[in-house]
């Protein structure tokens, strides 16, 4: 069984097939906030394109959002 840091790489490897935001989501939300920070730390980039191209994720997964914008500025 993957873990949820696995589980969530692969979603973010497939960035532009439809229903990967929901699926970021859907992952994230099965998550306590520490390890959605964790998530974010270490995929900044992917995370930001998800809250670029779909406002909806950045609403629904503010923790993560935020986390790696602060990543990115940060320089992690």
């Amino acid at each position: 069984m993957q873990s949820n840091i696995e589980r969530m790489g692969n979603v973010l490897s497939q960035l532009g097939r439809p229903g990967t935001c929901e699926a970021a989501i859907a992952i994230l939300k099965g998550m306590p906030a520490r390890e959605q920070a964790d998530v974010a730390v270490k995929f900044p980039t992917q995370m930001r394109g998800l809250t670029l191209q779909y406002p909806r994720f950045a609403e629904e997964a503010p923790i993560a959002a935020q986390a790696a914008e602060d990543a990115l500025a940060l320089g992690l």
